[in-house]
């Protein structure tokens, strides 16, 4: 039997470059992936590890053969090419934001709801990075205790906006004059109180994408979410301030035990995750957990506190768990599920 040719759309980029990074990893053959992408990208050469392509234009010949596309573009190439891949058969995972509130596609983390997959959609939907970090660490809370609202304040690197992000970082390190215009105002030794456009309600689009994806994902359309999401002078990986409150009473104890036995999550109360350290990590990190006391002021130490909130320190790397990671994850999913006669020529490395 062949083996599933998948195709990469937006190779070129950030994380399509991931994704291809990990699809090496999880050693999936080299003849059978597509790296595809804009026009003006058409010819160049990438060189991941031990794989070397040129970069295909993307149009509807090349779409044709493909079993399975992975898009990693902006989010009006992700509605224009999806349909016409499905026009030839072809199952699509999109990383954009086009399609995450369509009532008719599953938006996934493998982790938490990857059982959706068994119905096989034609396409699936990969979450807001920061949405997959925050939901990484509270899913496996909310088994336990009932998650009934959350606040997150984000704190996001500059890569994730891309490649132009990471340049625009490094030209304002190399010269204090230099203001780049990809953000909103000079991004070294400055940090920026919104991300994305701001709504008429007075939230920025990424904080929109946190509450209607978290409540998606965990099928709890009531779920409270309030985000205040900013960009700061990082290079990669995410990190969030998060206050949960549960419908049951935290037993701090059972919290941690939940959060050490979660998957593609480190729990370190040992150690404070960081960017610098968390960087090029496949896990989300979670520390300083502590319980917020039911009044305010004082409280005696030596009593334990009934506390139904939860405070968490998360850091991940957003183009890998946060991204890529998650996409590739589905792809083995699917695979696994559609195609298991790649398991026996090439085994892959399920990590979920």
């Amino acid at each position: 039997m062949r083996s599933a040719t998948i195709g990469v759309i937006g190779a070129s980029g950030l994380v399509g470059q991931e994704i291809l990074g990990w699809l090496q990893r999880f050693r999936y053959p080299l003849e059978s992936v597509r790296a595809l992408a804009s026009e003006r990208s058409a010819g160049r050469r990438l060189s991941i590890g031990s794989w070397d392509w040129e970069v295909e234009a993307l149009t509807e010949e090349r779409l044709e053969g493909l079993d399975l596309a992975l898009f990693a573009t902006e989010a009006e190439v992700s509605r224009h090419w999806i349909p016409v891949a499905h026009r030839h058969g072809v199952r699509c995972i999109d990383s954009s934001s086009a399609f995450r509130q369509d009532p008719s596609v599953p938006l996934l983390i493998p982790e938490i709801n990857g059982e959706q997959l068994a119905s096989h959609p034609s396409l699936v939907a990969s979450p807001n990075c920061s949405a997959t970090l925050a939901l990484l660490a509270l899913a496996p809370l909310h088994r336990a205790f009932g998650l009934k609202s959350f606040s997150a304040c984000t704190y996001q690197a500059v890569s994730g906006v891309g490649r132009d992000g990471l340049r625009a970082l490094a030209q304002e390190r190399a010269n204090s004059e230099k203001f780049s215009e990809i953000f909103s105002d000079r991004i070294e030794q400055n940090i920026l109180a919104t991300i994305g456009e701001i709504q008429p309600n007075g939230f920025a689009a990424e904080e929109e994408k946190m509450v209607h994806e978290s409540r998606k994902i965990l099928d709890l359309p009531e779920l409270g979410v309030v985000a205040t999401c900013v960009r700061v002078p990082v290079e990669r990986a995410h990190s969030l301030a998060i206050q949960a409150h549960f419908a049951e009473p935290v037993d701090l104890a059972a919290a941690e035990d939940a959060l050490r036995h979660a998957k593609s999550l480190r729990y370190t109360p040992e150690w404070l995750p960081t960017p610098l350290r968390c960087a090029r990590n496949e896990d989300c990190y979670v520390s300083r957990l502590r319980l917020v006391p039911p009044r305010a002021g004082d409280h005696d130490e030596t009593q334990v506190i009934d506390s139904h909130d939860l405070l968490l320190w998360v850091v991940g790397d957003q183009l890998w768990s946060g991204a890529a990671l998650n996409v590739v994850r589905l792809v083995n999913l699917l695979l696994r599920d559609c195609f298991p006669h790649n398991l026996n020529s090439s085994p892959l490395k399920l990590q979920i």
